[in-house]
């Protein structure tokens, strides 16, 4: 099973991070075929201040803005059922 961490400096409500678990979970079905209810997602709060960002890297128009987050999937080889 992949481990999720979700790296955040703003609060997100409740609906929000349900929404992007959920996106993150049907990701990992489809990509990992990890079973429907095997998950392992850590949200990590972080200190803005702490950030140092390029607030345009890669990015063509606008700025990032502090509903940023950071998303790290850490994956092995599968296992057999046995």
């Amino acid at each position: 099973m992949p481990i999720v961490k979700i790296f955040y400096g703003k609060e997100f409500d409740v609906e929000t991070v349900h929404k992007i678990n959920l996106a993150i979970h049907v990701s990992l079905k489809e990509c990992f075929q990890v079973p429907e209810d095997d998950t392992f997602q850590l949200w990590i709060p972080t200190n803005p201040a702490f950030h140092f960002i390029d607030e345009n890297y890669l990015l063509t128009h606008g700025k990032r803005n502090d509903m940023f987050m950071y998303i790290e999937i850490f994956c092995g080889p599968g296992r057999s059922d046995d």
